[in-house]
């Protein structure tokens, strides 16, 4: 059965996750697996235990279950939900072990906090978040702390050559209409840009509806920007956008952003999750 990841560290970022993932899990009616991925040393929290000790991982699945059940206490910020929640504990480094979970044909979708320095695209460089986003073998939901459910009315889709991609336009159609959510496909033109963006969007129309009328709102933008982050950064807050979507080519897509961010500190709205595809799912 199909079923949605959410990795925990037991930390206030991973908790507003966790309250997003059941919400979204209600919607589309799935279960949860919260996993906690501990480093196969001494942990700082039980330093008296050792890591294969009974009692340590006794501790472990303790916090955790804790940490599931506070969905029961909607006055501490929790979520009343139907949601079938099962817990995982297990040792090994998170990333390695997310991604290797990912593999599993009954993972629909990574549900995880990001929180750092310069907000969501601050945490996205060098860390586990940025990691698992880039090697998940499945869409992952980046959400930032602070960020509350209330359904996707406005999508944004970063589109380009790299996004317009089968299968990913694919997920994207079938999650716009689960939500009943308006798509607004925007291609920022940077300097220097020669894309033939009429070629990309001839895809994507003849994608969504070459042979069928529209099956969801939809515009398509071209945004003039300085580099592509600001020119998304700026539309998302004038249009009110729920969720921005990106596509990861495993490669390029982080790598020119990463390039960007280090002579300026950038990010998406940090109040707006972020849902990246990969081109090769």
């Amino acid at each position: 059965m199909k079923y949605i990841l959410v990795p925990t560290d037991f930390s206030p970022t991973a908790k507003n996750a966790y309250n997003f993932a059941l919400e979204v899990a209600q919607a589309r009616e799935l279960p949860i697996r919260l996993v906690h991925c501990f480093l196969p040393d001494v942990d700082p929290a039980f330093p008296y235990l050792g890591v294969n000790s009974k009692e340590f991982l006794d501790a472990k699945q303790e916090l955790i279950e804790k940490f599931k059940q506070h969905t029961l206490a909607p006055h501490d910020g929790g979520v009343m939900t139907r949601v079938e929640v099962e817990t995982d504990v297990r040792p090994g480094y998170p990333t390695e072990e997310i991604v290797k979970l990912s593999r599993e044909e009954d993972v629909a979708l990574i549900v995880m906090g990001a929180t750092g320095e310069h907000g969501l695209a601050g945490q996205l460089f060098g860390s586990v978040s940025t990691h698992i986003s880039r090697k998940a073998h499945c869409p992952v939901l980046l959400v930032p702390n602070g960020a509350h459910f209330a359904g996707f009315k406005h999508i944004l889709f970063a589109s380009s050559y790299e996004a317009v991609h089968e299968n990913v336009l694919k997920h994207l159609k079938d999650f716009a209409m689960l939500f009943g959510s308006s798509v607004h496909f925007v291609h920022v033109r940077e300097p220097n840009d020669s894309t033939d963006y009429q070629e990309v969007e001839e895809k994507i129309f003849d994608f969504f509806f070459g042979e069928e009328d529209p099956v969801f709102a939809f515009s398509m933008d071209m945004v003039h920007a300085e580099d592509a982050v600001n020119g998304l950064n700026n539309y998302a807050k004038q249009r009110a956008i729920d969720l921005a979507v990106m596509v990861s080519p495993r490669r390029s897509f982080w790598e020119n952003i990463l390039h960007k961010s280090k002579t300026k500190a950038m990010a998406l709205n940090t109040t707006i999750p972020m849902l990246v595809y990969h081109a090769d799912e």
